[in-house]
């Protein structure tokens, strides 16, 4: 019994000093925006100033699927439509690592995409 509680103990100490990866939430404008011939849903983001994936129009990319991808491409081209800022959120990275992301399809899969007011 006492070995299952310190086992417990230990577990629960582990977990509370075991650092949480911070999410990141980057904003910006996208200056420009393409879908290449495989369905890739690619954009131009002021703070990576670079193109970065966002998603696939023709098969899931992470946990994003080709339905949500298109109401993404439908809210950055309105972003630039409308001269609107964007906020996407990614859950696996942190807001320092927004200017340094990877670029084209090595960039995080974001959470979500939002425009900004």
């Amino acid at each position: 019994m006492m070995r299952g509680i310190l086992a417990a103990f230990a577990i629960t100490a582990i977990m509370c000093v075991t650092p949480a990866k911070a999410a990141g939430w980057c904003s910006g404008t996208a200056t420009n925006a393409l879908t290449n011939s495989n369905g890739d849903f690619m954009a131009r983001v002021s703070w990576r100033n670079d193109w970065v994936k966002i998603c696939s129009l023709t098969q899931a990319h992470g946990d994003v699927s080709p339905q949500t991808c298109f109401a993404w491409f439908s809210v950055i081209n309105n972003s630039m439509s409308y001269d609107k800022t964007l906020t996407l959120y990614y859950p696996s990275i942190t807001d320092a690592d927004c200017a340094t992301m990877p670029t084209y399809g090595a960039a995080p899969v974001p959470g979500y995409v939002m425009m900004n007011r």
